[in-house]
């Protein structure tokens, strides 16, 4: 996957527009639309706003691996879950679901698949939750 489709990839994920995202990081109309069509490359600029945006590094961005994350131990990891509400855990899987598999299910590169059976899941959670009350 090129530059340009991970930036477009990771843009309709968010469920922005090109509009959006030009007025967040204050670019020319044109510029987003080139660099995801691959006829521009994004400047340091440009990455490190579009990273902040769609809530990736700059590496995801530009080499499209995950590779580069920093690892967390399992003590981290089992910290971190243990501090969570049942809803948060909740609100973790339906916003960052490929983050969650990565990081405590030991997936490396999770599929669309995945990831979708994953929110399908958390929905199917919460109406459980829903209907016992």
């Amino acid at each position: 996957m090129s530059i340009g489709e991970r930036l477009r990839s990771l843009r309709q994920r968010m469920g922005l527009t090109q509009m959006d995202v030009q007025r967040k990081i204050g670019i020319p109309n044109t510029k987003l639309s080139r660099c995801e069509s691959d006829e521009r490359t994004p400047d340091m600029d440009e990455l490190i706003l579009l990273s902040e945006i769609y809530e990736v590094s700059i590496d995801f961005i530009v080499r499209g691996d995950t590779e580069s994350l920093p690892a967390i131990s399992s003590e981290k990891v089992a910290s971190l879950k243990n501090k969570l509400t049942d809803r948060e855990k909740n609100v973790l899987l339906l916003f960052n679901p490929k983050d969650v598999l990565i990081t405590h299910f030991g997936f490396e590169n999770p599929s669309n698949q995945d990831v979708d059976k994953m929110r399908e899941y958390a929905q199917f959670l919460q109406l459980q939750k829903q209907n016992k009350a």
